[in-house]
């Protein structure tokens, strides 16, 4: 399940109930499971491992590196929001 925001309401969907334009809501422990675009990511890291090979988890922001990609991990997200 997602937390989504439709319609000024917050909503749990299934993930492949997921749209193009939601603004979904991202928190700690969560898997991430849509590209998105982050527009509210205050403390947001993100394990990017599965993707990358990375193992240092990345810290998101708004301006370098808004984007969170689909099977990524949230380690961190005291408050982090993207849109589909």
């Amino acid at each position: 399940m997602v937390k989504v925001v439709r319609g000024h309401q917050t909503l749990l969907v299934e993930n492949v109930e997921l749209v193009v334009g939601d603004v979904y809501l991202l928190d700690t422990g969560d898997k991430v499971v849509a590209d998105g675009v982050c527009f509210d990511c205050q403390g947001l890291v993100i394990d990017e491992a599965s993707l990358t090979g990375e193992s240092d988890p990345i810290k998101k922001n708004t301006d370098e590196d808004p984007w969170v990609r689909s099977g990524t991990q949230v380690r961190a997200a005291p408050s982090a929001a993207a849109a589909a």
